[in-house]
């Protein structure tokens, strides 16, 4: 009798199945939920290029110092056109895992000085993605990046790294105000960049780093990766989609 139950129920079953136009009937099992992956990463390249022509270093890498300088005035609504000395940095993603996806990026720069002054112009600092690829260096005279090459040979485009909009982007991945009055000093800022981020580790985009810019006749100094707080990327995913779960598959003949 049981037996004739048991192929009476499988049959109905099956019938089903193939009333509903199915090849095979699964009995899923709900996925689990899934926790969000967190990695700090530091930079594997970092370096500032002086655009002062008072200073004249334009063609001076400073790829080995533990301070970055940025410095920028006032004159007009370009990113480019206020920018003078800019900072770039790189991030290795290769360590997140592959079919992963970015939900949050969050960059951190260490600010050494407070840049605060009787100015009451807008000062604001702004984080943008790197189009050209570019060489850290090591300080030597033709080892990386300065403010007229990008790899101590090579011009920016345009002559220097400013000029031309295929350096580094026109509109920011990030950007923050920060107040003329108020100290700033020996602080991390953050900057979110999830966007641009997602857009590297999914391969839509080339990896050729950020570019940090400021407006408004102030200068700022920011350790670097060789400095004791060094810039941080911290970076939330979702891991990968977990297989198909296994379940009953009722085969229709």
């Amino acid at each position: 009798m049981r037996n004739n139950l048991q192929r009476t129920y499988w049959r109905r079953l099956a019938l089903a199945a193939a009333a509903a136009g199915l090849a095979s009937l699964t009995c899923a099992q709900t996925p689990p939920r899934v926790a969000l992956g967190e990695q700090l990463l530091h930079p594997v390249a970092d370096t500032w290029v002086d655009g002062d022509g008072g200073n004249s270093r334009q063609t001076v890498n400073f790829g080995s110092q533990a301070t970055m300088h940025v410095y920028g005035d006032n004159d007009g609504p370009a990113i480019r056109l206020s920018a003078i000395s800019d900072m770039l940095l790189r991030f290795d993603l290769s360590s997140l895992p592959a079919g992963s996806t970015i939900t949050n990026a969050t960059l951190r720069l260490y600010w050494l000085n407070d840049g605060r002054s009787s100015l009451t112009l807008a000062r604001t600092v702004y984080v943008l993605g790197a189009l050209k690829s570019w060489t850290e260096g090591n300080s030597s005279a033709g080892s990386g990046a300065t403010f007229n090459t990008c790899n101590g040979v090579t011009p920016w485009d345009g002559g220097n790294i400013n000029i031309s909009a295929s350096n580094y982007d026109t509109s920011p991945a990030a950007s923050r105000s920060l107040p003329h009055d108020v100290s700033v000093a020996n602080t991390y800022l953050t900057f979110t960049i999830t966007s641009l981020a997602a857009a590297w580790h999914s391969g839509g985009r080339t990896n050729q780093g950020l570019v940090v810019t400021c407006k408004g006749w102030v200068e700022y100094d920011v350790q670097s990766r060789e400095g004791l707080f060094p810039p941080e990327l911290i970076i939330q995913y979702a891991p990968p989609p977990p297989p198909p779960p296994h379940g009953l598959i009722v085969l229709v003949r």
